[in-house]
């Protein structure tokens, strides 16, 4: 691939309903045009809906003909969770674990699957506003063969752990201003300016 043939205009947002958004995001070089379609819905979750969906686009760059349709929300996920992953391991101290997820929803789960993949942490705990997602979750962590803990705050378990990811598109902080040394933070779902960091200002 020539990399001067290579164009990704920036990100394009477009504010929706509810606070929803519509990500546009194409690409292209002399051979492959790609769109990646996403839309954030933050309030989907009450609805029974994930709060990411998605589809993305392959093209032929000099015919238009599609090449193929790829699920946008799995994309995502994984994506954004061996970015994650990859940090964790150039940058955590101890990047095998414990590891606390802050949000059990798509993004919680394909973290806690990278970091165990990945990694090979073998210990978590999970916290979320969703009781019923948090102790999903913990149970699906056991059947990838680590030992899993649901707390109902992030403080019963900061203490004991070395890695925290915040999967969260929470408009509020989900972790207090002192995190203790040595622990490394992936803070997933602020996408956008205006929504906050994890941490307490």
């Amino acid at each position: 691939m020539d990399s001067d043939a290579l164009q990704a205009p920036p990100r394009f947002a477009l504010p929706l309903q509810e606070d929803g958004i519509l990500l546009v995001m194409p690409a292209c070089d002399q051979d492959m045009a790609i769109t990646k379609l996403v839309t954030v819905h933050p309030n989907n979750p009450g609805r029974g809906l994930p709060t990411i969906q998605g589809e993305v686009v392959v093209m032929d760059a000099t015919t238009g003909e599609r090449l193929g349709l790829l699920e946008g929300g799995v994309g995502t996920a994984r994506r954004t969770a061996a970015l994650s992953m990859l940090a964790a391991r150039e940058l955590a101290p101890h990047p095998d674990g414990p590891l606390l997820v802050v949000g059990a929803g798509t993004q919680g789960r394909a973290h806690l699957e990278a970091l165990r993949a990945g990694l090979g942490v073998s210990r978590a705990f999970i916290c979320s506003r969703s009781s019923k997602s948090t102790v999903s979750l913990a149970g699906h962590a056991r059947t990838l063969g680590m030992e899993a803990e649901p707390v109902e705050g992030v403080g019963e378990a900061l203490g004991d752990v070395n890695l925290i990811v915040t999967a969260t598109t929470s408009k509020e902080p989900v972790l207090p201003e002192e995190i203790p040394a040595g622990v490394f933070v992936a803070a997933v779902g602020a996408f956008e300016p205006r929504r906050p960091s994890c941490l307490r200002p």
